[in-house]
Formats: C-alpha cells, sequence, structure tokens
C-alpha cells in the first residue's frame, strides 16, 4: 500500500534519530476502556499496551492515559478527561496537546475541543488523531439497538426531543428503529437464532440484563444518533488539525469476540440495510479502497479529517498494539 499510514510505518526516520515529540500525547481510550487494571497478583493490563511501552520506552514521549467512564456517554466521558488535564497531577496546564483516541475515544476528544473548549492558559489542543473512530457510528450498534433493545430510547428521545437546536432540525425524517431497514437485517438467518434467544428472555431477568446493557455509549455510537445528534451539533475547531486511519480486516475466526459484529457489518453493507447507508459502507461498495471494516468500524466512518490512510490486515482492536499482562 502506498497511502500516508503505510508509508510512515515504513518510513527509515521512523526508526532512525528518533526524536521526542515536542507536546504532550493524551491517549483516550475507546468503549470499555481504562487506563490500566489489576485484575490479580498485582498484574496490570494496560489499555494501550505496546503502543505506550514504544511512546515511552523509545521514543521519550511524555504521554497522558487517563481512565474514564468505560460505557458512558461521550459528554460524561469528555468531562472527565478535560477535569483531569485541568488538575496539577496532569501537569499541561498552559502547554500545547495531542489527542489521540482509539475506537469512542477520538469522539470524546472531539466533543472536548468543540464543546468544552479549553482555555489557553489551561491547555491548547493542537491535534486530534482518530484511530478507528466511528464518526459515522456502526451498524452493529444498530442493529443492537432494533434487536436487543439498548439505546433504543435514549436515540429516539434524542432524536426526537433534540438536545440541540441542530438535532431538532434533523428529526422529522428520521426512520424509527423497527423500520424495514433494521427488519431486513435481523431476518438473516445468521441473526435470527440471536434475536429468537434474546427475545425469550422475560420479567425480572430480561429487565436486569437492559439496566446492565443499556449504556448511553450504545446509543451514541450508533449511525442515527451520529448522523442526526452528534455531528451536526460538533463542528471542527478551525485552529486544531485533525487526522484519521482506519483499519480493516477481511475475516475474523469464529472464536473472535469481533466475529458477530464483523458478520452484520459485511451483512449490513451488502443489503445496505441497519445503516450502512449512514456509516458510508453501502455506498463504497464496489471501491476496494474505501470498502471494508475492521470488525466493528467500517472504513468509511473512521474518516475524518486528513485521512491517513487503512492499516490493513487489522481488527479494531489491533491498533491498541498488541502486548500481554505487565
Amino acid at each position: 500500500p502506498v497511502d500516508d499510514i503505510n508509508t510512515l510505518m515504513r518510513h527509515p526516520a521512523v526508526f532512525d534519530n528518533i526524536r521526542k515529540p515536542r507536546h504532550t500525547i493524551v491517549l483516550c481510550h475507546g468503549l470499555y476502556g481504562f487506563d490500566f487494571s489489576r485484575p490479580f497478583f498485582g498484574i496490570e493490563i494496560h489499555y494501550w499496551a505496546a503502543v505506550l511501552d514504544i511512546l515511552r520506552k523509545k521514543i521519550g514521549a511524555d504521554v497522558i492515559v487517563r481512565g474514564v467512564p468505560g460505557t458512558g456517554s461521550i459528554a460524561s466521558r469528555a468531562k472527565a478527561l478535560h477535569e483531569f488535564l485541568l488538575s496539577d497531577e496532569a501537569g499541561v496546564r498552559g502547554q500545547k496537546v495531542n489527542f489521540v483516541g482509539h475506537s469512542m475515544g477520538g469522539l470524546d476528544a472531539r466533543y472536548l475541543i468543540s464543546h468544552l473548549r479549553p482555555k489557553p492558559e489551561e491547555y491548547i489542543p493542537v491535534s486530534v488523531t482518530c484511530i478507528s473512530t466511528p464518526h459515522r457510528g456502526s451498524p452493529f450498534m444498530d442493529w443492537c439497538n432494533a434487536n436487543v433493545g439498548i439505546g433504543r430510547e435514549y436515540v429516539e428521545e434524542c432524536i426526537r426531543d433534540g438536545d440541540s437546536s441542530t438535532a431538532k432540525k434533523t428529526a422529522p425524517n428520521s426512520s424509527s428503529p423497527s423500520s424495514s431497514s433494521f427488519k431486513s437485517l435481523s431476518a438473516l438467518e445468521f441473526v435470527t437464532p440471536l434475536t429468537r434467544a434474546l427475545s425469550s428472555f422475560t420479567g425480572s431477568f430480561s429487565s436486569y440484563m437492559l439496566s446492565v446493557l443499556d449504556q448511553p455509549a450504545y446509543a451514541m455510537l450508533s449511525t442515527r444518533y451520529m448522523s442526526k445528534v452528534f455531528n451536526p451539533s460538533t463542528p471542527d475547531m478551525p485552529n486544531v488539525s485533525y487526522f484519521s486511519i482506519a483499519a480493516r480486516t477481511r475475516k475474523i475466526p469464529l472464536w473472535h469476540p469481533l466475529w458477530l459484529p464483523k458478520v452484520i457489518l459485511d451483512a449490513a453493507a451488502e443489503a445496505r440495510t441497519a445503516g450502512s447507508e449512514r456509516d458510508g459502507s453501502a455506498d463504497a461498495l464496489g471501491n476496494a479502497e474505501n470498502q471494508g471494516n475492521d470488525g466493528l468500524v467500517s472504513v468509511q466512518s473512521a474518516k475524518w479529517g486528513t485521512f491517513l490512510g487503512v492499516v490493513e490486515d487489522a481488527d479494531h482492536w489491533d491498533l491498541r498494539g498488541g502486548g500481554g499482562p505487565r
């Protein structure tokens, strides 16, 4: 591949005469993310794994990693990060910072810059690099909204009532989760057994499962929320540079946690259903350069600002960097 990201990853300057970046890098984790955890015996598991090792130990960069609510709303996650960056512990007061967000973390950074607008005396965002960020949502989340029920009420409330004047203007033409586009996908052979099993739950157990699963993040990562609420109300700031990187893989093994999302995204693109018309994956069919997904986010959905290219044969989680417990 000859696009920017693949050229950069193989450029000799990356490996020779490594220079420390001028500004602090703020790493923003995705859905279910964390900074690090100690599950047992003091062993640490880091979300950013080898990426963090390379940035700190090989490049010598000043890096901030801060955990935010794993399944919280974009606003709550961005506010938590913003408040930490204002603290003395962060040590960036009055300094320029570069945000690097994986998946939902890229949306947190965009929201922080556009809505919270840090003052120059606090800290100065100069760039946002989004890695496999669902800027136009993910059809898998649309499928979850329709077939499992998670996020459905939140999406409907935001589009119906509007969290902003922009959302109010675009809401009347929105379709409900029970529209034909969802029905056509849920009727596919591979989805039916799972849908039937989920719909069989009744009573208190079903209510409990939905209370656990129905978090704001699931609604906000849908294509409907991103296209009708978030993007219209979250413009790019003129003094900040925006970059994006996508990933794609042709196959994911059956035992991989991303197998089902991958199957749903591929089927949605082929059938032009369940949000694929909004995240851009349906329009990309027939164009090898823009086609494909990483198991959760399509190449088209990941594009924002200056698009640096596609990391080939990588799934959604690969871009956090490989590595095991520390």
